[in-house]
């Protein structure tokens, strides 16, 4: 008898556990496609010239530039935000989302992000399984995606910002990279550039004619204790046409 009913309990268990498992997969899948039919829509939106940054800041006041990334789908709205932390879990309308949001770093949310020498932009790495946010991001691991793709627009306003890629680093959160937002005597554009290039995964030749200013997308590395960082330099900007 005794045998019956701990076969029993193990039965209710392992039934209890596949279902849990179920559940979680039905939840992570059933957030996915939302995502996807949300950002496919706010795209979809953006391709037809329908978007404007007023509209979307009717939506959320933090809204405050728009990133692509050609060929890897980065192609989302910019956030600034007081805290680090709450968009790690919000998505642009500021509800609650595992995927968060694409965003500044807090440093910039009182001035205008165009007078910083570093922009830090964050977005999570959604797992190999999923490529929302930045996580198409690791691709950039391998040279010759790289030449590639080798371009990162920023817009902001009727500016279209355009900077080449000069640098991918996989380094901690302790590295000083992250404490680097305006020149200094210690860390001038000559010290910076040699730091980037010579932290980089290649090597890179950096093209003529680029600005001194750097544009830095930070994300998580599939182990969860390294960062990725893709480095620009600004390289052009473009007045554009903005809808009313």
């Amino acid at each position: 008898m005794a045998k019956k009913v701990i076969t029993f309990v193990r039965i209710i268990v392992i039934a209890m556990l596949i279902f849990i498992g179920i559940l979680m997969i039905y939840t992570e899948q059933r957030d996915n496609i939302k995502k996807h039919f949300k950002d496919e829509k706010i795209r979809q939106e953006k391709e037809e010239n329908k978007v404007h940054f007023d509209r979307l800041k009717a939506t959320n006041k933090d809204v405050e530039a728009w990133i692509k990334v050609p060929g890897t789908g980065v192609d989302y709205p910019v956030v600034k935000t007081e805290d680090n932390n709450f968009y790690l879990t919000h998505d642009i309308d500021r509800s609650y989302s595992r995927f968060g949001s694409i965003f500044f770093d807090q440093r910039y949310y009182y001035r205008d992000i165009f007078e910083a020498d570093n922009i830090i932009i964050y977005g999570h790495n959604m797992g190999r399984w999923n490529n929302a946010m930045f996580g198409t991001l690791m691709r950039f691991k391998e040279k010759k995606f790289c030449v590639e793709h080798n371009e990162i627009y920023l817009y902001k306003g009727n500016r279209k910002i355009l900077y080449n890629i000069v640098s991918v680093m996989r380094i901690t959160i302790e590295d000083d990279w992250y404490n680097f937002t305006e020149y200094s005597q210690e860390k001038t554009f000559l010290d910076m550039r040699q730091y980037v290039m010579d932290k980089s995964l290649y090597s890179f030749i950096v093209p003529e004619q680029c600005k001194e200013k750097f544009i830095t997308l930070s994300t998580c590395d599939y182990d969860g204790n390294y960062k990725i960082l893709i480095i620009g330099l600004e390289k052009d900007i473009k007045k554009i046409k903005m809808n009313s």
